[in-house]
């Protein structure tokens, strides 16, 4: 992992913390993004030819208090976190 790319996780770090302390636990499409991305990260796999290969479904469990909070727009919610997975997923080189 690159001084940069570490740099990047100890900001997201910052970041979340500070949204968990502001909101109390109150969970964001932010925070729902972040942990897929650190799932990806901690489950990839090099294959021949050096390709990574990384999941691509993932369960997402909520509290009942945060899921009606988001539901009244979960297909748009999914469609936007599947969008922006699959952006950060091609920006890094892997396959999903």
């Amino acid at each position: 992992m690159s001084v940069l790319q570490r740099f990047e996780k100890r900001l997201e770090g910052l970041v979340e913390g500070a949204f968990a302390k502001v909101f109390k636990g109150v969970v964001h499409p932010v925070e729902i993004l972040n942990a897929m991305q650190r799932e990806a990260e901690a489950h990839k796999a090099i294959l021949a030819g050096g390709r990574t290969l990384v999941p691509n479904r993932y369960v997402i469990d909520l509290s009942p208090y945060d899921h009606s909070r988001l539901a009244p727009t979960p297909a748009g919610q999914g469609l936007v976190l599947t969008q922006s997975q699959a952006r950060i997923v091609g920006e890094r080189g892997w396959t999903g």
